[in-house]
């Protein structure tokens, strides 16, 4: 009976063990969160975490010491994955353990991570490199410049050392400069800063690689291949402000015009001149400081009218020059207490074409004909220029007749204040074989420098193409760069078939002589291209057989770049050419660049 109450009892026991292993399980707390890290930042570290199953709410817990536990530690609820723990002391370790909470319990620690307080330097960039043109506003872009810490940033731009740029607004993130009037590959430096670190400089690079053009007078002439028509520009500075003279057949003013811009580009003003038909006008220019005089060729004469200066310029006379019905090309300089103007003369034969001149008071009275050189064969193209004692006036010249041949010269010869020719049997400029031509003359207060056309290199063609030669003469008439029948500078001597190299002409903008030609022609390398040589006369920028930069690009559509010109104030130097448009209802237009001495 006791072995039966036992076994019964045994039986309840059991049963209720298993009844109770079948209850519902309590709720159980979550579990400590994992991949537990801490960044160190400016005064601050940030912790991050994963998300841990179950979790309503998340608990950290920190101390300066090693061992953190929820006992031990102080405690921020209630935080969220990432943490920015914050008013902390540089250089002081922090130890961090991270727990999770919900509704049933707080987790046990996760494990503990550490960090360092301390500023992290900003990364400075300062954009993508960019191109330009001439004068052309930029602005910079350092926005992608990064602080990790999330400091604010203070920003410091700085031209590289040698770049010709003014920055606007260079404690900012967009800093605005106007490109040089000049090509140029420059830099301009950006640092950032979070108030405690100055990060490492970025650079950024800025190539000028193109002139920016504006226009001196559009759509002059009617659409046709005759580069004389307008022709050649006549130029001149004063000031901060160019007189360019040209004639014009559509529009207004008709006939010889002006048109008066300044160094940065802009149109002033235009104003009649003179009635003409815009034949061969080739009107020249000079200044005495207050006027101007303008010559120029109508029916066979050559004319001056004085000009008055700003703010009219408006016309005070014309006075005819020259006797007969054949003179051409006159040029016109000042100095002294007047001007000198020269021109080819058609004479008897055997003389054909000679230089004549004359001088013009600045009342615009006018001596009689002075015959500059006589001589067998052909003197023409004349060009002119004042070393502030006497005038040097320099042609091409074919003693075996009429040119350009294979004999044709540069001769010049140098004429004073009171008209006295006093080289009467000329100066031999360039006497290399083969044809030469379109001479053109500056003065750079010690010495003059000459331009002109030059085949020398290819004396077996009947049709050769055209180099860029030049000399400097002194003032009292000596070549300086080799003997006349071998010397001169060769300038540009690059091939540019099936163009060709013509209107060479010459300024002094202060440091070096700055030549101007055009490559003429419908396809590359067509264009107004520009070397310089120094007073010494070394060529720079390039050897003789390249090119170098354009500074018009290519020319439009149908369209040659003819006869440009170029004046200078020794800071600053405004070329100007005439886009000789051939193609139905287009025009011709004369457009400029300004250029920086550089």
């Amino acid at each position: 009976m006791r072995r039966q109450i036992g076994m019964l009892l045994f039986v309840g026991i059991g049963s209720c063990i298993l009844a109770c292993s079948n209850e519902p399980t309590a709720p159980a707390a979550p579990s400590a969160p994992t991949n537990v890290a801490a960044a160190p930042h400016n005064q601050r570290v940030t912790i991050s975490w994963g998300p841990v199953t179950g979790a309503d709410r998340y608990n950290l817990y920190w101390a300066t010491a090693s061992g953190v536990t929820k006992a031990m530690g102080t405690r921020i609820g209630g935080v969220t994955s990432p943490y920015n723990h914050t008013g902390l002391t540089n250089g002081t370790m922090y130890f961090y353990v991270v727990t999770a909470e919900n509704a049933n319990g707080e987790s046990r620690e996760s494990a503990q991570v550490s960090a360092t307080a301390a500023n992290s330097p900003p990364v400075a960039n300062a954009g993508g490199d960019q191109s330009a043109s001439t004068g052309a506003t930029m602005t910079l872009d350092g926005s992608g410049s990064v602080d990790p810490d999330g400091d604010a940033l203070t920003y410091a731009w700085t031209p590289v050392p040698g770049t010709p740029v003014t920055l606007s607004g260079a404690s900012t993130a967009h800093p605005t400069f106007t490109t040089p009037r000049h090509l140029a590959v420059f830099k301009v430096a950006l640092t950032v800063s979070d108030g405690l670190a100055v990060s490492s400089p970025d650079t950024v690079a800025i190539a000028v690689d193109r002139f920016t053009q504006f226009p001196v007078a559009t759509g002059v002439t009617p659409p046709n291949s005759d580069t004389e028509t307008p022709g050649k520009l006549g130029a001149v500075m004063i000031g901060q402000n160019v007189l360019f003279v040209s004639c014009r057949l559509n529009g207004s003013p008709l006939g010889l015009f002006g048109t008066i811009v300044d160094t940065a580009g802009t149109v002033l003003q235009s104003f009649p001149i003179a009635s003409h038909n815009c034949v061969f006008p080739r009107p020249s220019i000079a200044s005495d400081g207050s006027g101007f005089l303008v010559v120029f060729q109508r029916d066979g004469s050559v004319f001056a009218t004085r000009l008055a200066g700003a703010p009219g310029y408006g016309v005070l006379g014309e006075t005819l020059l020259s006797t007969g019905t054949s003179n051409w090309a006159p040029v016109v300089s000042f100095g002294g207490a007047g001007y000198f103007v020269a021109w080819q003369k058609f004479g008897d034969y055997p003389n054909g074409y000679d230089i004549y001149g004359a001088k013009v008071g600045t009342d615009g009275q006018a001596s009689a004909e002075i015959p500059v050189f006589v001589q067998t064969g052909e003197q023409v193209e004349p060009a002119i220029a004042f070393d502030g004692v006497n005038y040097l006036v320099i042609w091409r010249d074919t003693r075996s007749g009429s040119g350009p041949s294979s004999d044709t010269g540069i001769y010049g010869a140098r004429v004073a204040l009171d008209g006295t020719v006093l080289d009467p049997a000329g100066i031999a400029i360039s006497t290399a074989p083969n044809v030469k031509g379109e001479p053109q003359l500056t003065f750079d207060g010690t010495n003059y420098f000459a331009v002109w056309s030059d085949a020398r290199r290819y004396p077996i063609q009947t049709q050769p193409p055209l180099d860029v030669f030049g000399t400097r003469i002194s003032p009292a008439g000596t070549l300086l760069d080799g003997a006349a029948d071998v010397g001169g500078i060769a300038i540009s001597t690059a091939a540019v078939v099936p163009n060709v190299m013509a209107y060479p002409t010459v300024a002094f903008d202060g440091t070096n002589e700055v030549v101007i030609f055009s490559v003429v022609g419908f396809s590359p390398p067509a264009g107004v291209y520009f070397a310089r040589v120094t007073t010494g006369g070394t060529l720079l920028d390039h050897a003789p057989g390249q090119l170098g930069p354009s500074i018009s690009g290519p020319p439009p559509s149908y369209s040659r770049p003819v006869y440009p010109a170029i004046v200078s104030n020794g800071l600053r130097s405004i070329i100007a050419w005439v886009n000789c448009t051939e193609i139905a209802n287009g025009s011709k237009d004369i457009v400029g660049v300004a250029v920086d001495q550089f």
